[in-house]
Order: C-alpha cells, then structure tokens, then sequence
C-alpha cells in the first residue's frame, strides 16, 4: 500500500475532505505521500545495510573499509561470509584454528600452514595469483593476527625461489620429476 492509499482510507471515513483527483486536497496529500514514498524507500535502504546478512552496498563496503579494502572482487555471498568471520574472531583466536579462520576471512583458500616449533615460527605457503597490493594486504592482515611471539613468514604465490634455493632444488632435480604446475606449486 503506498503512502497516498494509507492516508485516502483513513480521511474518507470522516468525509470532509474532498479526495477526488483533480482537487486541491488530493494534489496537496499526493505531494506529501512522493516525499513520504522516497523517505521509506531511503528507510528501508539503511535499514537493510545495517545488517550483514542483508547489506547489498555500502554497508558491506564500509565495514570493508574498516578491516582493509573493499573486496568487490567477490562474489556478495563470500564477502558476507568474510565479514562474519572476521567479527567472530576473538581473543581465543590466536591459535591454528583461529589462524585459518583468519585466512579463510580474508578470501584466502588455497594454503598451507607449517608451524615450525623449536624456533617459534610459522610460515604460510599461500597458492593462487594475487596483484601486488593484495599480497601486500594479505600479508598485513596475517601479521596484524599472528602472536607477538611467532615469526610469521608469508609466501605468495607457491614457494619462491629463493626458499627452493635454499634446499638445494637445481632445475635438473626438479625438471626430472616431471612436476605439472600443481605439483611444482606445492613443493616443499
């Protein structure tokens, strides 16, 4: 029921207005309900992007804001998952589960996460392509999370050279394996 309809079935009953169409009261009411119409439009519209479960726009951009950058890159649906899981988060997070958690909030899926012990340390193998500031973003959030007393190394984009130079991967030892590009991305 629009504005106008409301207000016309609450007068007639008290007859004294003229409510025909073409008549000064009718002009005047229909006036006021266009203004009333487009406020319970803008209404309706913060109302919906309070919520996440229900924003559309601007409220799922300002609460990305927040956190780092608007992530239009995905789909609606993850980006409300994203920022559900990143208002779970807590001060109990600060383990593997809750590390994963993290990742799975920042929109990063593919990973692998070795927590080396003896030497305080995690180092998280990251798969996939991602632009330049989203690693560097990535790598924020990550150490924004990770505990003060862990070294936290991050690789992007499968293992770096420099790590396979390390362990003493020659292209000859690795060309004999006969890696597909997966494979080669995992290595260790």
């Amino acid at each position: 029921m629009t504005s106008f309809e409301s207000i016309a079935t609450k007068l007639a009953p008290m007859g004294i207005y003229n409510l025909e169409e073409g008549s000064n009261i009718y002009t005047e009411i229909s006036a006021y309900c266009s203004a009333l119409d487009c406020h319970r439009k803008n209404i309706d519209e913060a109302l919906r992007e309070c919520f996440i479960s229900s924003a559309e726009s601007y409220g799922l951009d300002n609460r990305e804001k927040i956190i780092g950058g608007i992530r239009t890159d995905y789909p609606l649906e993850d980006r409300r998952k994203m920022l559900v899981l990143r208002k779970s988060m807590g001060e109990n997070d600060f383990t593997l589960a809750g590390l994963k958690k993290l990742l799975d909030s920042i929109g990063v899926y593919d990973y692998r996460i070795e927590e080396i012990y003896e030497l305080n340390e995690i180092a998280i193998n990251i798969f996939g392509s991602y632009t330049p500031e989203d690693e560097a973003w990535i790598t924020n959030q990550i150490n924004l999370m990770v505990p003060a007393h862990l070294a936290c190394d991050v690789y992007l984009g499968g293992v770096r050279w420099s790590v396979l130079d390390i362990q003493d991967y020659t292209f000859r030892r690795i060309d004999s394996n006969n890696y597909t590009w997966t494979q080669f991305n995992s290595i260790s």
